[in-house]
């Protein structure tokens, strides 16, 4: 209780003094300044003598006061300036980005308290460019911390701020409150002026000539570890978003070890302790890391340079395996920010990597791995996937490419996971047989076809899978090459569908092919007497002469394999006669000799289409001549 009572009654007013006592004195001073000189009259002659030392000594003490409240509000202008800054840029209160603005303005402050045009042409770009010129990993981040924080800005001006308007007015709305209650609607927006003069700025300081020191600096970056704690993840996590900003201006052969420290962003194992919040940053990273590879891969150059690059298509096909929990989970959204760009990814890097030994195996990792083959499915059943046309068309190239690899590579499936992939490819392969047949879109319509002759080209057991996708499916392509009101590439497509699988039949699969081999002796001659007669108004046009080549082959190849040397050549040559009747061509010739010359017929339109190119192309260059 003693205690209590000595805590309470001496130091509780001494640690207010200490406190407060700066503020307090100045107010002390001048009130005994003016008593001092207000009394002079009334003093005795010996305080009378003490004047000038009391003026002096108050003075002091009112001068270190007027000082102290200048330092005070300073600091609180300062703190104010930084807010608004950090307001009038979205940056958060727990962001570090604030530190850095504050360690700006303090330079500011410091240079013009020196000389006072030290402002003069200096911004937050400029600071953070400098920093960057330093060799310190400190100032690297404080550097990478106001990039990031600006181009997040000035790439998504207003965006955010409509979204909390229209929630703030839709909250208001909700309300229940009827007393009047004022929502605080106040945004700070940059004039547009600004954000036009800071989005040019900092693409003439950072991304004006191809892979500066800035970016490769940043690129490096990527690569950085956790070594130091949380500050290297906040460094690496900003130097991403900085680095996709200007991916589509980054050449990866200016940057040593450049796609190295970019596919590191594809490396990171997510682990099962981690929190929600880490999971994130990590499918963060992962999403970023895609959106840089795509931007790089538009150029020819870089997607020549990561085509070279061993291991990257396994990389990019392990995050989007990786990150099927998202898809199951039901984000979508956020998933396809990973695999949207991954399966793009996939198809551009594929033909490449395709011709090389040490990467052919990579195209099917997919189906080599359990949880590959279940992430595959989910994307073909997914009705959300199915509705994305963009996605499908990826999904469509990407499983076309794996599957005819691997046919070709002849890689072995593990005998775990024989039957997913079994049931994957005869999912698929219906799927696109269904796109092809019945589909409504042209687009998905041709590139199904174009996927399907791809399969049936590459494989025995794709063509199987295609003719037991769908009862009567022979009989369906044969309609659509048979029909002449058809779109000729759809019907090119058929002819190369149904050519492809021609290749592949053999007396032990005959049972496989019976309805192929039905339907082709069966309408084959019609396919013939088209090519022979021709279409005088069509036949130097480039789809008209590449469906008429589809259709030569495929005469060629059914009478190769399915006719030839069988007991049905009397009944063709018969057929072969009505047709030289209705060409005019006597004497009449062989069946065989009619698929000869269907196929001189086309080489004679490929001449000729290709003698017109080039006549079209000398007389536009002597108009060119002429006119200059």
């Amino acid at each position: 209780m003693v205690r209590l009572l000595v805590f309470t009654i001496l130091l509780c007013p001494l640690f207010v003094l200490y406190l407060f006592g700066l503020f307090v004195s100045p107010w002390i001073s001048l009130w005994r300044l003016w008593r001092t000189i207000v009394r002079h009259g009334n003093m005795l002659r010996g305080e009378a003598n003490l004047k000038p030392a009391l003026l002096i000594l108050y003075s002091l003490a009112l001068l270190q006061g007027v000082l102290f409240y200048y330092w005070a509000i300073s600091a609180f202008e300062e703190k104010k300036l930084v807010k608004q800054v950090a307001e009038a840029y979205e940056i958060d209160e727990e962001d570090k980005a604030r530190e850095t603005v504050t360690d700006y303005l303090r330079m500011i402050r410091e240079g013009c308290e020196k000389d006072l045009s030290f402002a003069k042409g200096r911004n937050l770009i400029t600071y953070s460019v400098d920093l960057m010129d330093s060799n310190s990993p400190d100032n690297y981040l404080s550097a990478a911390r106001i990039l990031d924080t600006l181009i997040r800005q000035l790439k998504h001006t207003g965006d955010r701020q409509h979204t909390r308007i229209r929630r703030m007015v839709a909250s208001a709305s909700n309300s229940d409150d009827n007393t009047g209650t004022r929502f605080n609607l106040t945004v700070v927006n940059l004039p547009q002026r600004v954000v036009k003069n800071q989005q040019s700025l900092i693409k003439n300081m950072i991304g004006s000539t191809l892979s500066s020191d800035t970016v490769k600096i940043l690129v490096q970056m990527l690569d950085s570890k956790d070594e130091d704690g949380k500050k290297i993840s906040e460094m690496r996590l900003r130097a991403m978003r900085i680095v996709e900003h200007f991916a589509s201006e980054i050449r990866l052969d200016k940057i040593m070890y450049g796609i190295r420290n970019i596919c590191s962003l594809l490396e990171h194992k997510e682990s099962e302790s981690e929190g929600s919040e880490d999971k994130y940053q990590v499918y963060q990273v992962y999403s970023t890391g895609m959106k840089i590879l795509s931007k790089l891969a538009k150029d020819d150059e870089n997607l020549k340079h990561m085509s070279n690059t061993d291991g990257i298509i396994k990389k990019i096909v392990t995050v989007i395996v990786q990150c099927d929990k998202l898809h199951r989970n039901e984000h979508h959204d956020e998933w396809l920010t990973i695999a949207g760009p991954g399966m793009q990814l996939i198809n551009q890097l594929a033909p490449s990597a395709s011709s090389k030994p040490n990467n052919v195996h990579q195209l099917s990792e997919f189906l080599l791995l359990q949880n590959g083959i279940g992430t595959l499915q989910n994307m073909i059943d997914c009705q959300k996937c199915k509705g994305d046309a963009e996605v499908q068309k990826s999904l469509i190239k990407a499983l076309a490419q794996m599957i005819s690899t691997m046919s070709m590579s002849q890689q072995k499936l593990p005998a775990e996971n024989k039957d997913g992939s079994k049931k994957l490819i005869q999912s698929f392969i219906n799927s696109l047989v269904l796109k092809f047949l019945d589909g409504s879109s042209k687009s998905f319509r041709n590139l199904a076809g174009e996927s399907l002759a791809q399969l049936s080209l590459t494989s025995l057991n794709s063509t199987k899978s295609i003719l037991s996708a769908q009862v009567g499916i022979a009989d369906a392509l044969t309609v659509i090459v048979t029909d002449k009101k058809r779109n000729k590439q759809y019907r090119k497509s058929a002819a190369d569908i149904l050519e492809h699988m021609c290749r592949h039949y053999n007396i032990d699969d005959a049972a496989a092919f019976k309805n192929l081999s039905s339907a082709m002796i069966r309408d084959i001659h019609k396919v013939v007497k088209e090519v022979l007669k021709g279409d005088s108004e069509n036949r130097r046009s480039k789809s008209y002469v590449e469906l008429h080549e589809a259709l030569a082959t495929l005469c060629k190849t059914v009478y190769m394999k399915l006719i030839s040397g069988t007991d049905l050549v009397p009944d063709l040559d018969a057929e072969a006669a009505k047709i030289c009747k209705s060409i005019e061509l006597d004497p009449a010739v062989p069946f065989s000799e009619l698929v000869s010359r269907a196929q001189q017929v086309v080489d004679k339109h490929r001449r000729r289409s290709l003698e017109d190119w080039a006549a079209n192309s000398t007389d536009d260059d002597d108009d060119t001549c002429r006119i200059m």
